[in-house]
C-alpha cells in the first residue's frame, strides 16, 4: 500500500515548476498585445513592460481599480484611464505622509499609520510583497530604509537592469499609466515615488502602465532611452 504522505521536496519543485510555466505563457500572452498595439497604434505604441522615464513631481495622483480586470498585466494596456481607475491626490496617501515623518522627521516605521495598516493586515491573512509575519513587514521596511540611503548618496533610482535582475525589460519596477492629457498617474510604486519625491530626483525608470487612448502621442515624451546610462 502506498503511503499516503506527501513528499515535500517534490511539491516544492512542482509549484516552482507551475509557476514558471504561468510566467512564460503570461510573458508570451503579453508580447501579443505588443504586436496588436504596433498594428493598431504604429510607431508611438505601448509595449508590454517598457521602461518609460519620469520626472517624479509630475506625479499628483495615484489610481486605484474600479473594476478587478486590470492588474499588474495593465502594462502596455490601451483603455479609458477614467472609466476603470479612481483618482486620489498621491500625497494625501497614507503611504506618504508616513514617508515623509520616517526620513525627514525621524518617526520609527513601527510608529507610522502605513507600517500598522500593513501590520493589521497581516494579523488578519493578508499579505504585503510577501510578508507574511511582523518579522518580515520589518525586514522588508528596513530594506526600504537600505533604498533611501543609497538613492540619497548616487541621486539615482535604479532600473531592473541595474539591479541584476533577469526580469523582462522594466518588468517589476515600479508602474505609471499614462492619462488622458498625457500626465503621469502612479499605479504601483508607492515608495519609490517616495524617496524620489523626497530626494529630489529629476527622472526616475518606470514601468509603463496602462495608457489613455487619447494619449498615445504623448508617450515619445517618456522615452529618453538615449539620455540614460542603462
Amino acid at each position: 500500500m502506498k503511503s499516503s504522505k506527501t513528499n515535500p521536496v517534490k511539491t516544492l519543485h512542482r509549484t516552482i515548476l507551475l509557476n514558471e510555466i504561468k510566467k512564460i505563457l503570461k510573458r508570451n500572452f503579453l508580447r501579443f498585445r505588443d504586436i496588436g498595439n504596433l498594428l493598431r497604434y504604429g510607431e508611438n505604441a505601448p509595449r508590454y513592460a517598457e521602461r518609460i522615464w519620469i520626472e517624479p513631481y509630475k506625479i499628483r495622483y495615484v489610481i486605484h481599480n474600479k473594476s478587478s480586470f486590470i492588474s499588474i498585466i495593465c502594462s502596455g494596456l490601451v483603455t479609458n484611464i477614467g472609466k476603470h481607475f479612481t483618482y486620489q491626490p498621491f500625497k494625501k496617501t497614507h503611504e506618504f505622509k508616513s514617508c515623509v515623518a520616517h526620513w525627514i522627521e525621524g518617526l520609527p516605521w513601527e510608529s507610522t499609520k502605513d507600517y500598522l495598516i500593513k501590520l493589521d493586515g497581516i494579523k488578519r491573512g493578508q499579505f504585503w510583497v510577501g510578508c507574511k509575519s511582523e518579522e518580515e513587514l520589518r525586514g522588508r521596511f528596513m530594506s526600504l530604509d537600505r533604498i533611501f540611503y543609497e538613492t540619497k548618496q548616487t541621486l539615482q533610482l535604479k532600473t531592473r537592469k541595474q539591479l541584476g535582475s533577469k526580469a523582462y525589460r522594466e518588468e517589476g519596477g515600479m508602474i505609471v499609466c499614462i492619462g488622458r492629457h498625457g500626465e503621469p498617474l502612479l499605479f504601483d510604486g508607492y515608495h519609490r515615488l517616495c524617496i524620489a519625491l523626497i530626494l529630489n530626483l529629476p527622472t526616475i525608470p518606470a514601468q509603463l502602465g496602462c495608457v489613455d487612448y487619447r494619449a498615445i502621442d504623448s508617450l515619445p515624451k517618456y522615452r529618453f532611452e538615449a539620455k540614460h546610462a542603462l
